[in-house]
């Protein structure tokens, strides 16, 4: 049998308040860093991927696998390439 209960619960938390979408990515991407990244100039979309894995940035058990595969489906590591004016 399986049966679903959901119950309501409220927790607080800080969150932070940025000028504008730039702050916020900013903040993100530092974070990132500090805490999930842990080594400078990663540039592998893999290593990355294996990096936040390790580094319990999701709970998800496959969240690098999962990850790889989209950046994969949609071919996004151009979008790295332009970022770091490898690719112009």
């Amino acid at each position: 049998m399986n049966i679903k209960t959901v119950k309501k619960i409220t927790i607080q938390a800080a969150f932070r308040k940025y000028p504008d979408l730039k702050a916020a990515i900013a903040d993100h991407d530092k974070t990132i860093a500090e805490h999930f990244i842990k080594e400078k100039n990663v540039t592998s979309y893999l290593k990355a991927a294996r990096l936040l894995q390790e580094n319990v940035y999701a709970t998800d058990p496959n969240y690098a696998k999962t990850l790889v595969s989209v950046i994969r489906q949609f071919d996004l590591a151009k979008y790295d390439l332009e970022a770091m004016n490898i690719n112009k």
